[in-house]
């Protein structure tokens, strides 16, 4: 029997986490997609001659007479679903991914088969939430035919296709949608790019109900305490129960869920102690990327689960953040989104002058591209305050910058610790005690497990001259996570030893820095001067100046933000005592 084929314009199209939308609420998701098949799609694929070919759970494979029909259709359709989008909350979004190819396909009855139509379901998978991939062929079909931007993003390898597929980035057609609703779906943008991670109830490896409720309780509190992490995008309670006491396959779990992250683990109860076992799965490569026992005594269980989930929440975070940052430096420059470049600009250690200028520079790309990106603009921000620190012009032009960036980051996100953190650091750099502190108790309140909020407390804490309070926030960042170790961390934590005149301690810590930097030499070498240590101490000054030939105790002293006047002449005078320059 005869194969018949045709030239076909294929479009496939797919909600954005449509299972992420289910667990949250399946009957309405279910009828809001429904409604806009009834009232977006099945118009405007019936004005643009094409067909329906099937339904497909939360997809639409549609055939069209023209790549320019299907193109035309697809910027149609997103402008519309954009603009029913404009005023929803986002959890309530029901946002598309099209992609389309022009390519031959084998006709069965009212089926279409081949490598025509599975082009067309990858491009959809890597099409940008609320926007359009094309391939190549149907590229030649519409340029100048149609009043859109390409954006051609290179020849792309698909999974499953056996040759890579030139592919183009339709950005839309001039008028398409309303300035708000365009806004709306870079906002949905933004959130689709952030890491998704589902946790799986933990498995109860012991016997009684009481221990079952106890390993749920734990599951619970770990997906409430990731929520607080804007940077994550997680699933919900409801969407990850379907999966308890059921043996499952991961990389299915994660097609499901549409997440890249998945947490598993057991709970089981030996006498009076209980033992409690997470592991951190990528599910692109199948690897394990972190895991963890925790045995506690089970004397006061529920000090021990909240003990054990701020540990597990907040190590997670530190190892989802470092895999993201690893595989954003892989990525090239023309394939970064607004997330991305933060997270390259994050990826890059500060710590000289060229990694500073590097970050700042993939900090303000975020910002360009989407200038509602809270996140961006506190880091920013950090960026700005610390290269004040460094100019030792007299200017306070970057200072008045990292402020001006720190207060828009809140007004944009009000809900992101991150952001309330930047500011207190920036208010504290102004003299502005008692902001500095209020900016990072609000940091603390809305996410207590973020081991950099605890640690910019700490720091907020030794200039108020609070050193052995300090010291307790700056110990709680590293017990909520012990890979922590920013090398600011241990200068912070020397520095409040040196205000207690615990040298020798914050010579330690001042040595435990992965990097060094002029002021951590500058500061151990007070210390050893301190200790009697002179040898040491002119040692530790003549490598401050190598990294800082400009260095003078005044200028280093003026960006030294001590409330207390004893504090700072404490400081002063043990630089002195290392021969630094006056």
């Amino acid at each position: 029997m005869r194969v018949q084929r045709r030239l076909a314009a294929i479009a496939i199209a797919d909600v954005v986490g449509y299972s992420r939308l289910m667990g949250v609420d399946e009957s309405g998701t279910l009828a809001a997609v429904t409604a806009r098949r009834k009232q977006i799609i099945e118009p405007v694929v019936a004005a643009h001659d094409g067909r329906i070919v099937k339904l497909m759970g939360d997809g639409f494979f549609i055939e069209f007479s023209s790549a320019v029909n299907a193109v035309e259709a697809a910027l149609q359709m997103q402008a519309k679903m954009a603009e029913a989008n404009a005023e929803l909350s986002p959890d309530r979004c029901i946002v598309l991914r099209i992609g389309i190819n022009l390519g031959e396909v084998i006709v069965e009855g009212d089926d279409l088969f081949g490598d025509g139509v599975n082009v067309a379901a990858r491009l959809e998978s890597i099409a940008p939430e609320g926007g359009i991939a094309i391939s190549g062929s149907a590229f030649e079909q519409v340029k100048g035919r149609i009043s859109a931007t390409m954006e051609d993003i290179g020849a792309q390898v698909l999974k499953n296709i056996a040759e890579p597929v030139h592919v183009y980035r339709v950005i839309g057609a001039p008028g398409a949608a309303s300035a708000e609703a365009q806004t709306v779906a870079a906002t949905r943008k933004n959130l689709a790019e952030k890491p998704s991670i589902a946790i799986l109830p933990f498995a109860n490896l012991g016997e009684g109900p009481a221990q079952g409720f106890f390993s749920d309780g734990v599951t619970e509190d770990i997906i409430t305490e990731l929520s607080r992490w804007r940077s994550l995008a997680v699933r919900s309670r409801s969407a990850s129960f379907r999966y308890r006491g059921v043996a499952v396959d991961m990389k299915q779990v994660a097609r499901e869920l549409n997440v890249r992250f998945i947490v598993e683990g057991s709970v089981r109860r030996m006498g009076a102690r209980i033992r409690i076992t997470a592991q951190l799965i990528d599910s692109e490569s199948g690897s394990h990327i972190w895991a963890e026992k925790f045995d506690r005594e089970t004397v006061e269980i529920f000090s021990v689960q909240d003990q054990v989930v701020r540990t597990i929440v907040s190590t997670l975070v530190g190892r989802v953040q470092v895999s993201d940052m690893e595989r954003a430096r892989r990525k090239p420059p023309s394939s970064l989104a607004a997330y991305e470049y933060m997270l390259q600009g994050n990826a890059i250690a500060w710590d000289t002058p060229e990694g500073l200028d590097a970050a700042t520079r993939l900090f303000e790309k975020a910002v360009e591209i989407d200038p509602n990106y809270g996140f961006a603009h506190a880091l920013l921000a950090a960026t700005c305050y610390s290269k004040w620190y460094a100019d030792f012009s007299g200017s306070d032009a970057l200072l008045s910058q990292a402020y001006a960036q720190a207060k828009r980051s809140v007004e944009l996100d009000e809900n992101e610790s991150t952001c309330f953190s930047m500011l207190a650091v920036v208010c504290l750099l102004r003299h502005s005690f008692d902001l500095a502190l209020q900016h990072s108790r609000r940091a603390i309140e809305i996410n207590p497990s973020n081991q950099w909020n605890n640690a910019d407390m700490g720091q907020v804490l030794t200039y108020l001259g609070l050193p052995e309070e300090a010291l307790d926030w700056f110990k709680r960042a590293r017990e909520i996570d012990s890979y922590f170790d920013p090398p600011w961390y241990w200068r912070g934590m020397g520095q409040a030893h040196m205000l207690l005149r615990r040298y020798r301690e914050a010579v330690s810590l001042f040595e435990h820095a992965s990097t060094d930097s002029y002021r951590i030499s500058a500061l151990k070498a007070g210390c050893l001067a301190q200790l009697g240590d002179i040898d040491g101490a002119k040692i530790s000054a003549r490598e401050c100046l190598s990294m800082k030939p400009d260095f003078t105790i005044r200028m280093f002293m003026s960006k030294e933000p001590f409330k207390n006047p004893a504090d700072a002449a404490h400081q002063a005078q043990s630089l002195r005592m290392a021969g630094l320059p006056e």
